[in-house]
């Protein structure tokens, strides 16, 4: 896997294009590339984060999973993004507390988690990427608690729907949903059936028509 060059790294990651040469040249420098295969886990509960992954390409799932096996997705990673909790981790020196999934493979620039506190310590311009990254997080976990814990479900699975759709169509399967919402598969597929006997989606195996607007 050839190195990435500094134009292409700040393709990937455009806050980097005004930061100063010699920051970017010293990341670029410290950093190895990684390819992760789907299936992957990049994180269990309670890892120490001894790197910072810079996805490039890919998506990486970061959830929890409760006692009974349920699961709910926290955000999903994508290229362009690091992981705001691996970050965290880092500055923090605390265990990663949620899971990191590979669903679709792809490639990473890893940093060591002792550069990284090193760029953050010299760089103002890395703290400001730290700080950007955390609200933005923080404002979509808010979120995501105010929906589990004061919307109703079958509002909420419309809302999805709506939003996850191309094109009229979602092509994902009920246990997906269930854990991206926070619930069983059961739940999920009894609410589905009522939606399509209600005539707002058409259901076929690992493929939702969303009908309604």
């Amino acid at each position: 896997m050839k190195s990435l060059t500094k134009k292409e790294f700040q393709q990937y990651f455009p806050f980097f294009r005004s930061c100063p040469d010699r920051m970017v040249d010293d990341m670029l420098a410290s950093m190895k590339q990684h390819h992760f295969q789907k299936g992957d886990m990049v994180f269990h509960e309670n890892d120490t984060c001894s790197v910072l992954g810079f996805l490039l390409s890919g998506d990486i799932r970061v959830y929890m999973l409760g006692e009974e096996g349920r699961e709910i997705t926290l955000y999903d990673v994508l290229p362009g993004e690091t992981c705001i909790l691996n970050v965290a981790c880092i500055l923090s020196s605390t265990p990663y507390p949620a899971r990191a999934m590979v669903v679709e493979e792809g490639d990473a620039c890893l940093i060591s988690s002792g550069d990284f506190r090193r760029f953050v310590d010299n760089y103002a311009e890395m703290r400001t990427f730290v700080y950007a990254g955390l609200g933005g997080r923080l404002i979509s976990m808010m979120r995501l608690v105010e929906e589990v814990a004061f919307r109703r479900l079958d509002v909420r699975l419309r809302h999805y729907l709506l939003e996850k759709n191309e094109d009229g169509v979602l092509n994902t399967t009920h246990q997906k949903i269930a854990n991206d919402l926070g619930t069983s598969r059961e739940i999920i597929s009894r609410l589905l059936g009522e939606f399509e006997r209600k005539g707002v989606v058409s259901l076929s195996r690992n493929r939702i028509q969303v009908l309604m607007r």
